[in-house]
């Protein structure tokens, strides 16, 4: 939103470059986190991860797509944790905002509920230890979100 004093206030578009690249950004990292994370977690990070992916479900079948991004960010954010990596949250935090709206585009439809099984077989892959696998997972699961761009350039 951009707010002109005495003027107007704009709501901002979407730009589809800027999100394309914070995308990329965004998958990478958290690919990354969870191919550091997998042979560090344990009992408590996969039962964190079960339950930020049971409220993130809970949210999509309420209608709720603001809890569901918090929902999903916990989901995420057991990797990003447990990687134990101090620089992936820090680049995160740079490129987070700019998907913000996307991801509520992506949690208000039908096609965030796909996101619930990619979480299933997040979990499955990390339970199991095979990190690639995981990692490969993670990155589809966060290129989820550039089908909805196209259409949107101008709003």
């Amino acid at each position: 939103m951009r707010t002109l004093p005495g003027r107007s206030t704009v709501v901002s578009t979407i730009e589809r470059d800027a999100v394309l690249d914070a995308q990329a950004v965004a998958a990478a990292m958290h690919a990354l986190a969870v191919r550091v994370a997998v042979p560090l977690m344990g009992k408590p990070d996969f039962a964190a991860m079960v339950t930020a992916n049971k409220e993130f479900a809970d949210a999509l079948s309420a209608g709720d797509p603001e809890s569901a991004i918090r929902a999903d960010d916990r989901f995420h954010g057991v990797a990003v944790e447990a990687s134990r990596n101090n620089a992936i949250p820090v680049v995160l935090e740079q490129v987070t905002p700019v998907l913000r709206r996307v991801e509520f585009l992506r949690f208000s439809s039908l096609s965030g509920r796909h996101s619930i099984a990619q979480h299933r077989r997040i979990i499955q892959l990390c339970r199991g230890r095979d990190a690639d696998a995981a990692a490969e997972a993670t990155r589809q699961n966060w290129e989820t979100l550039s089908p909805l761009l196209d259409g949107l350039d101008g709003q």
